[in-house]
């Protein structure tokens, strides 16, 4: 399973927003800026979301979500 694969996995498993650290720890793709750069390229697949709380930490920060 690819990085994207694994992220699209657990944004659709969760159904919810979460931000890139949260995404790190459920994926286990590292480092942080590996998830950054590749929802960043995927803007068809992910949509960033700004000032919503993270489903996973409930930090308010930069989220994802699958379109």
């Amino acid at each position: 399973m690819t990085s994207c694969e694994k992220i699209i996995s657990v944004l659709k498993q969760k159904q919810s927003a979460l931000c890139d650290d949260c995404l790190v720890k459920l994926t286990g793709v590292s480092p942080r800026q590996q998830i950054n750069q590749i929802c960043n390229r995927e803007t068809g697949v992910f949509l960033k979301i700004t000032g919503l709380p993270c489903s996973e930490c409930g930090k308010i920060k930069i989220t994802r979500k699958v379109r």
